[in-house]
């Protein structure tokens, strides 16, 4: 760690004024040594795209170990010491499951007679605050096919058991759109949902001034998502826009997990529980229009994985 404080000043954009006590203000030490560990660890974080790398936002400050220092993510750690450059590590990730649909009311035909049984698909949306415009999307059953759920009647259930995410613990939406099809041609949908989800997201969070690249980014991003009941009705609009109008977009729900809560679950886990034949320990609100109700299920965990290198 041999450096210099005027390299450190010229690396953090300061050109005038360099007081040693300053910085040891701004990084929160109080030595030399710790100084210029957390600015080649910050350096090291902005190098890997911070927030939207691989070890998310940070749980700790410096801390000093045996020969060297480190900081704790949510995802891992960077540690340097006084022989070796920084080195990033991530060591822990956190996983969304979709555990499957549940049908409390199926659409009624005319008269409110019911027209036998339907064939939904759902499709789930994940998006996150680091990465706003990053969207991962999967309709069920069978991603990228024409497939639909068959015979589909009141207190049907359709369990599935698909890792839809696999990242860094983050704050994220989750967004479950359920669609009782009649054209029978959904491969195409999941683009079409891909492009809505991450348009309404990024439209909702600019409105409300959030810059995914701040530090305090993420509670807004959460307070905009929690309060959002506009988001979702404009999301089951455009949907509907998108796609065949035979089809019959039921409704979208929300789910919102912080970052905070997604990083607790590595040493406090949320139990699984059953409802309505569904094992899960997250589940959206009821997705209704008219007579047709359903619910999604999942599962989210954290768990501890073995570390490696990210660059």
């Amino acid at each position: 760690m041999n450096i210099s404080l005027r390299t450190i000043a010229n690396e953090e954009g300061v050109q005038t004024g360099i007081n040693l006590k300053d910085f040891f203000d701004t990084h929160n030490v109080k030595s030399f040594r710790a100084l210029v560990a957390d600015h080649q660890i910050l350096k090291k974080f902005n190098n890997i795209r911070r927030y939207k790398s691989h070890l998310g936002r940070p749980v700790s400050g410096l801390r000093e170990i045996d020969e060297g220092f480190t900081v704790e993510y949510r995802g891992g750690k960077i540690g340097i010491t006084s022989n070796q450059d920084p080195i990033a590590e991530q060591d822990k990730q956190t996983i969304i499951r979709f555990r499957g649909l549940h049908c409390f009311g199926q659409s009624q035909g005319i008269g409110g007679i019911s027209a036998g049984t339907s064939e939904p698909f759902v499709s789930v949306g994940v998006f996150n605050a680091d990465d706003i415009k990053n969207v991962k999307i999967m309709k069920f059953p069978g991603p990228g096919t024409d497939l639909t759920y068959t015979d589909v009647d009141d207190g049907s259930d359709r369990p599935e058991f698909v890792d839809i995410w696999t990242e860094v613990p983050r704050s994220v939406g989750i967004i479950a759109t359920v669609v009782e099809s009649n054209t029978g041609s959904t491969g195409q949908i999941e683009a079409l949902l891909k492009d809505a989800t991450s348009r309404l997201a990024t439209e909702s969070l600019q409105q409300a001034g959030v810059d995914t690249s701040n530090e305090f980014a993420e509670r807004v991003f959460e307070a905009v998502m929690n309060a959002s009941q506009d988001f979702r009705s404009k999301l089951s609009r455009a949907i509907g826009a998108f796609i065949k109008t035979e089809d019959q977009v039921i409704g979208s729900q929300v789910i919102i997990v912080s970052g905070r809560e997604m990083y607790n679950l590595l040493t406090n886990p949320k139990p699984l529980q059953r409802e309505n034949g569904m094992t899960y320990n997250y589940a959206t609100e009821l997705i209704t229009d008219g007579d047709a109700s359903y619910k999604a299920y999942f599962e989210i965990f954290t768990e501890s994985i073995p570390a490696h290198a990210i660059n």
